[in-house]
């Protein structure tokens, strides 16, 4: 106890950054959701349909990033279909949807669109419910 609170005044302690601040202010589950955000602008990562699993979810901060990005490229690959048919897209044109699934050993909030274990993935059968 007295050694945690000796680091918590140290200079090695991360200080409150812009993103944690940005973070708080929009309501993230923490600042890796920018961090996710800036690797999929450079990379482009994320593609419409994919299956993304995030390990060691809690709190939730990747696995939100990773449906919305999904999410926003499922609906810009619509539209791109949409305009090149002239507004006319059968069923055989639509898009798969993406999906996110997240597992940890800690509990966490629900997250829209993605399904979530509680569980160690190098379980057996924590590893079969993912798959």
């Amino acid at each position: 106890m007295a050694m945690g609170r000796r680091w918590m005044g140290t200079k090695f302690r991360r200080k409150e950054d812009f993103y944690t601040r940005e973070a708080k202010s929009i309501g993230a589950r923490s600042r890796a959701f920018f961090k996710l955000e800036q690797i999929n602008e450079t990379y482009k990562i994320f593609r419409s349909g994919m299956f993304v699993v995030d390990l060691g979810a809690a709190p939730g901060g990747w696995s939100v990033a990773a449906s919305q990005m999904l999410r926003a490229d499922e609906l810009e690959s619509r539209h791109k279909q949409v305009l090149a048919h002239g507004g006319d897209v059968g069923r055989e044109g639509t898009t798969s949807k993406g999906r996110v699934i997240s597992c940890d050993l800690l509990g966490m909030t629900p997250i829209p669109g993605t399904t979530f274990i509680r569980g160690d993935f190098t379980d057996d059968e924590d590893r079969a419910k993912i798959l």
